[in-house]
């Protein structure tokens, strides 16, 4: 019996997967669906049908396009999916990537990080230091760049802690700052006539 005739027992969960359009890097989705079909388990039917499932627009009409009978695995079925999306392939960063990455003028702590940290993670290879020199080179002039000056930081982790902690006492002082604005705007108590 061919991968695609088995039928999905009728107790299976099914997972909750994002769509793929073809657009999309299919190594990403690959990654997704494989994490939640871990969690849901399966047999290769299974995983091959949930899979199938998860196609819209062109995947799904370049699905309808597959002759009978070539699923003949999820290895397989996963194969031809990665090669035929292959220009979808986000590319990997190079070290020298990094180095090119500066906080704008009015962008927050918080964004500059996460921008930086999305590039991190495409590195082909990780050097803690120059990811550290990378970033401290592309950040802007203020109270954190002077802190790094003073209190030099040895991993990324500890860039990355240093930073959550500056972006929890900015956001402590917009908040009191807004409650003091608030403060402000409620109307004065009435004073009371001071007895003669």
């Amino acid at each position: 019996m061919e991968i695609m005739d088995e039928p999905v027992p009728p107790h299976y969960i099914t997972p909750k997967i994002a769509f793929v359009t073809g657009i999309e890097d299919p190594k990403n989705h690959l990654t997704t669906f494989n994490a939640q079909m871990i969690i849901s388990g399966g047999t290769d039917a299974i995983l091959c049908k949930m899979f199938m499932g998860s196609f819209n627009g062109t995947t799904l009409q370049w699905f309808s396009g597959i002759p009978d009978g070539q699923i003949t695995s999820f290895s397989k079925f996963s194969k031809m999916f990665r090669e035929h999306f292959s220009v979808n392939k986000v590319k990997s960063s190079r070290m020298y990537d990094i180095f090119g990455v500066r906080q704008k003028e009015g962008e927050s702590l918080k964004d500059y990080l996460n921008t930086f940290s999305v590039l991190t993670v495409r590195l082909l290879t990780h050097n803690e230091e120059m990811m550290i020199a990378a970033f401290e080179q592309g950040i802007a002039m203020g109270p954190f760049i002077d802190s790094l000056i003073k209190n030099p930081i040895k991993t990324f982790f500890e860039v990355q802690e240093r930073v959550l902690a500056c972006i929890e006492a900015e956001e402590i002082m917009v908040r009191k700052n807004d409650n003091s604005h608030l403060r402000q705007l409620r109307p004065k108590e009435s004073s009371r006539a001071r007895p003669l």
